[in-house]
This record gives structure tokens, C-alpha cells and sequence, in this order.
């Protein structure tokens, strides 16, 4: 089985290191809300400006250590010792893809997996979730991004392959819009793809695919 597996939000806490860099860059805590975040571009409504992001974003991009210093999310060392022995009694392969950018991030994620127990990870680094899924051609991918799983599942769909696509179920994409409108969260009708499986955790994923 093949199985590909997106890294910020499924497996580390991409969010909590992102807002403390904004925090610092802009000088000034953030407006958090509760579940945070709502939205996937949480930063307008948090507070910070397109130059704080983009301030943060170099600081993160020019770190050899922002990517392989997050915190891994609760159960995930579980997942991922399990997905490696796996490789050996389910002939499991596993590939990581994630967005990732900047100063050797395909090595400190190569690191960061390794000291949660992945045995030499296969990570790949691409925006294009889709064209990863296809060129692998993937039995299963999980992703805790919408727009990157209602991709997917759209090209499952215009080339008729066989990818189980999951969700990590989370606040920002249980819906597909929120906006501020008299300090209230108008929300949109939930926009995911009706094939999409939506899951817990990549362990609740695993247990639905019998791993």
C-alpha cells in the first residue's frame, strides 16, 4: 500500500511557531479566537498585517531550525512508529509531502521524522498535492488542509484512480469561508467534497485502513 501523508497540521503544530513569529515580527500579541484558527488565512483576523506575514515568513525561510523544532501533535509518535513498522510486515511505503519551504527543509523535516521514529523518511516537497498524489499513485493520502483535499479528490475523480483521500478534522476547514461582519463569524455552507473521509488523527486514519 501506498500512502502519502502531509506533515504541518497532521503531524507537527505548524500554527502555534507561525503566531509566535508573527508575534514577534509584529511587536504585539495576537487576537486569538477559540478553537483558533477559524479560517486557513487566519492572519488578517488575528491582527497582523501582509508585511508581518511576510516579515514572518522570511525569518521562517532563512531558519535551519524553524521546521524541525516544532512540536509534534498529541499521538503522533504512535502514528509514525507505526506507519515504519509497518513498512516491513504490511510492505507499507509511506511518502511525506508537505509545502514546505526555505533553508534546507527538506533535510530538517528529514530530521524532524527521524526523531519521532521514521526510519530514512521519503519526504517530497510540492504545493501540487494533486500531481504528488498522481505521479505516486497513491492507494491513501491524508491532508488537514480543504482546499488541498478537495484537490485531490477532484483529480481522483477527472482520471478515475483509486486514491482514498482523508481529513484531518479541524476547525479552519469544516467550513470553507468565515468573514467578520459586526465582530460575528458569518460561515458558508461546508464545501468538501462528499467523497472526502474525514478523521481524527493519521492513527484514526490507519485503523480505517485495517494498518
Amino acid at each position: 500500500m501506498r500512502i502519502g501523508c502531509d506533515v504541518d497540521g497532521v503531524l507537527a503544530e505548524f500554527v502555534p511557531a507561525y503566531v509566535r513569529v508573527l508575534e514577534d515580527v509584529a511587536g504585539h500579541a495576537a487576537i486569538l479566537s477559540s478553537p483558533f484558527p477559524l479560517v486557513w488565512d487566519f492572519e488578517e483576523l488575528a491582527g497582523f498585517t501582509p508585511v508581518n506575514v511576510k516579515d514572518a515568513w522570511t525569518v521562517i525561510t532563512q531558519s535551519d531550525r524553524f521546521w524541525r523544532d516544532l512540536t509534534a501533535i498529541p499521538g503522533i509518535w504512535d502514528a509514525i512508529k507505526h506507519m515504519d513498522l509497518a513498512r516491513l510486515t504490511h510492505a507499507l511505503d509511506t511518502t511525506f509531502i508537505t509545502d514546505r519551504m526555505g533553508l534546507a527543509a527538506k533535510w530538517q523535516t528529514e530530521v524532524w521524522l527521524m526523531k519521532r521514529g521514521a526510519t530514512c523518511p521519503t519526504v517530497l516537497l510540492t504545493g501540487d498535492k494533486a500531481a504528488a498524489c498522481r505521479l505516486l499513485n497513491l492507494d491513501v493520502y491524508i491532508d488537514d488542509c480543504l482546499s488541498n483535499a478537495n484537490a485531490v479528490m477532484g483529480d481522483v475523480r477527472l482520471r478515475h484512480t483509486n486514491t482514498r483521500v482523508y481529513l484531518v478534522d479541524a476547525p479552519d476547514n469544516r467550513r470553507s469561508l468565515a468573514k467578520m461582519h459586526d465582530q460575528q463569524y458569518l460561515v458558508t455552507a461546508d464545501e468538501r467534497d462528499p467523497a472526502l473521509v474525514v478523521v481524527k488523527d493519521v492513527m484514526s486514519m490507519l485503523k480505517m485502513e485495517g494498518i
